[in-house]
């Protein structure tokens, strides 16, 4: 699976709640008519501040494509790159829609943990976190430790609480194309707000868990660089690959 990473911000002026409003009823179906064919999946999460108080997100929307592989990724792409009228459609809506100075694209790496099953509910609580590797280390050092390591204390924090624990590293879309400012998404959803409260609770309540936490962050993550955020998914329904490209 080749997965492509978008980090947007709404245009200066535009209310959060105009934002998502235009960007489903409009933007999105502008994507899924592209995407049709191509994509397995075509998922905007909406990113809010986790806690009363918190400052405003540092982006407005996560959207995630999923293809089979880069090769389609590629022909999809430039189907609407070599169609001129196509390309200026797209850009007119943007310029609606996006501060595009503030777009970043890029690939994402995706590891999955395995965690016990956790009784299914409609609505699950998503949250999406920012991770940016320390100064002194590379992307690769950062994943290393991440993976080898903290993975372990996060999976057995979460174990019972949580429905995935996800982590979407972010990779130069093209070779030429500079290093994202984020190192990593990591991905959380749980059956409700109560329940990912009580895996918080879990944690202030046991100092010396807090100290382990802080101090293993502290050796791969650049601290200053972390942020947390409710989210709200909204997903295209895509045909099944088969069948769209028989109809072309």
């Amino acid at each position: 699976m080749f997965r492509t990473v978008h980090l947007m911000k709404r245009r200066h002026g535009m209310t959060p709640e105009a934002f998502r409003a235009y960007y489903e009823t409009r933007h999105a179906v502008l994507g899924k008519a592209a995407a049709d064919g191509y994509a397995l999946s075509y998922e905007r999460f909406y990113l809010h501040p986790l806690n009363d108080g918190d400052p405003e997100p540092i982006y407005d929307v996560v959207m995630m494509l999923c293809f089979p592989d880069r090769a389609t990724f590629e022909t999809c792409t430039g189907r609407v790159a070599n169609d001129p009228e196509q390309s200026e459609m797209f850009y007119q809506d943007e310029l609606q829609l996006f501060d595009r100075d503030s777009v970043v694209v890029a690939l994402g790496d995706d590891v999955s943990s395995s965690l016990p099953p956790v009784a299914p509910c409609d609505e699950p609580f998503r949250t999406i976190w920012f991770g940016r590797h320390r100064p002194d280390q590379t992307v690769e050092q950062c994943r290393s430790y991440y993976e080898t390591k903290h993975r372990l204390l996060g999976e057995y924090i979460m174990g019972g609480y949580a429905y995935n624990y996800d982590r979407h590293y972010l990779l130069p879309l093209m070779p030429s194309a500079p290093e994202p400012d984020f190192t990593f998404i990591m991905e959380m959803n749980f059956p409700s707000r109560a329940r990912y409260d009580e895996m918080a609770a879990s944690i202030g309540a046991d100092p010396a868990l807090c100290q382990l936490l802080n101090e293993d962050e502290a050796r791969y993550l650049d601290q200053s660089r972390m942020y947390r955020y409710r989210a709200e998914r909204c997903a295209s329904s895509m045909p099944p690959l088969i069948e769209a490209i028989a109809a072309e």
